[in-house]
């Protein structure tokens, strides 16, 4: 496991708004309804936090568990909003990682299309209120693990 870095987490955070600003020009976040485009920006910002402050992975390093954990349990604990921002998260994510892949921003494509995988193999979104959000997520954690590995191989 990396070593957290005050410095590395700096120019993350640097990196990281660039990165979304070209992303909000592009055709990948155009497409996105109007209530997944609105909290893209939240929703991409607390997920590369919590990529790097609970699992010191950057970008190249994002690993299918550490974001399963992000997205299944961080997010729903420790963040709280209203259930649109829970319904955006997987559908802007999952856009979001297919600009980084079109740009060549993001080397590990294998590690990235199995997020991006599960990240839509579990797509009822309409279920994803905060009170159902971790019921509805690990309902379906089994297939998705199963489905991803699957992908992989």
């Amino acid at each position: 496991m990396n070593e957290y870095s005050e410095k590395d987490y700096r120019e993350l955070n640097e990196l990281s708004d660039k990165w979304q600003t070209e992303y909000e020009s592009s055709i990948h976040f155009t497409e996105l309804p109007d209530n997944q485009r609105v909290p893209a920006f939240f929703i991409i910002s607390n997920f590369t936090d919590m990529m790097y402050n609970y699992h010191v992975q950057k970008p190249n390093e994002w690993e299918p568990d550490a974001l399963e954990d992000v997205i299944c349990d961080l997010f729903p604990r420790k963040i709280s909003s209203d259930d649109d921002l829970y319904i955006a998260v997987e559908p802007v994510l999952t856009s979001y990682f297919e600009y980084l892949i079109t740009k060549k921003h993001i080397k590990n494509t294998s590690n990235i299309e199995a997020i991006i995988y599960k990240c839509d193999t579990c797509n009822d979104y309409e279920t994803k209120s905060k009170y159902n959000y971790n019921r509805h997520i690990k309902s379906c954690k089994g297939k998705r693990i199963k489905k991803s590995k699957e992908k992989i191989i």
